[in-house]
């Protein structure tokens, strides 16, 4: 997906390890031009959508007995394979800090939503109350069951805290294809993603007014490359 930084984090990972790493993708743009940048081959591949792009990486890793990283939304189908996806990434929550209230999540596919609820559940905050997801995608209804299907996959059928949703893209504030640039403190935030959740706060201060305070974690899944 050349507008999504899995690519280059991918890459900047793969470099930071030493490790080769070689990109699928349908053209050599954006954040694919990015993670070329970063050390990554990229092999193109037509049409460029996403289920296409992960059969033939896999297809390679196979061949070749590379480690595949899939990206995009998570194809997997097994419980097994999806709780040891997830496992992964539920990791990142161990550096939470401690006096950390409420937790603001992007949450787009819900890939990395899954990934953080099912840490939170591993390694449980001893001060968080209340979790906000900002939906930036269509068809929320679908998204959330699909989230709560991953969750029980991964052995999460129960949640304690208060979880509340915003829909970003409802009553035409914005869309996939709009971006929304918003910088903070320096931080340059990626326009499709986070930049859209940062402007919907900054709009809304009524709603977001009691969260704004150093007890408030507004987690970046992945802030837009300067490369």
């Amino acid at each position: 997906m050349t507008g999504s930084p899995q690519l280059p984090m991918v890459a900047a990972c793969a470099k930071h390890y030493q490790m080769k790493c070689v990109q699928f993708t349908g053209a050599k743009k954006n954040m694919a031009l990015a993670g070329a940048r970063l050390g990554a081959e990229t092999i193109l591949v037509n049409p460029g959508y996403g289920p296409l792009l992960n059969k033939r990486a896999q297809e390679e890793a196979v061949k070749r007995g590379w480690l595949r990283i899939e990206t995009n939304i998570t194809v997997t189908t097994s419980d097994a394979e999806i709780e040891a996806f997830h496992r992964v990434g539920s990791e990142q929550v161990r550096n939470l800090p401690e006096h950390m209230e409420t937790l603001i999540i992007p949450a787009g596919s819900r890939n990395s939503a899954v990934s953080i609820l099912y840490g939170l559940h591993r390694y449980p905050p001893k001060s968080l109350k209340t979790i906000i997801l900002m939906h930036i995608n269509k068809n929320l209804e679908k998204h959330e069951k699909e989230m709560w299907e991953r969750l029980k996959a991964c052995g999460v059928d129960k949640n304690v805290y208060d979880i509340k949703t915003y829909d970003v893209f409802a009553n035409g504030y914005t869309n996939y294809e709009k971006l929304m640039p918003f910088t903070y403190h320096g931080l340059r935030c990626h326009s499709r993603y986070e930049g859209k959740c940062m402007n919907f706060i900054s709009d809304n201060p009524s709603a977001f007014r009691p969260y704004l305070n150093d007890k408030t974690l507004f987690w970046i899944v992945g802030s837009e490359p300067k490369s």
